[in-house]
């Protein structure tokens, strides 16, 4: 979530941790951005929803990472895993960029 908001070195005012994550939330945006795959997806999206064609690809994404319901098995369905997440971003909360 962090990732998204905190742009270039400013991710090294953030603790180890959360530093990770930024940089990992990179990479994975970095090889979606650059797979074939995604820029085909776009493509198709292109006339229907513009500029906004990559974001709207990335909510496609999502939906279908959500309804696959073996991602979220270790954690008992995506309600438990949401709850978790939640919790972790309300624990967290003092840490998020003002915007």
């Amino acid at each position: 979530m962090i990732s998204d908001f905190v742009k270039g070195k400013a991710k090294f005012d953030y603790p180890e941790d959360i530093q990770k994550g930024i940089h990992l939330h990179r990479l994975i945006d970095t090889f979606t951005d650059n797979h074939p795959t995604t820029a085909i997806a776009k493509k198709f999206f292109r006339p229907r929803y513009r500029l906004y064609s990559g974001a709207f690809t990335d909510v496609v994404y999502d939906h279908f990472l959500a309804r696959d319901e073996k991602q979220f098995e270790e954690y008992g369905g995506l309600k438990i895993f949401s709850q978790i997440v939640y919790e972790s971003l309300g624990i967290n909360f003092s840490l998020y960029p003002p915007h």
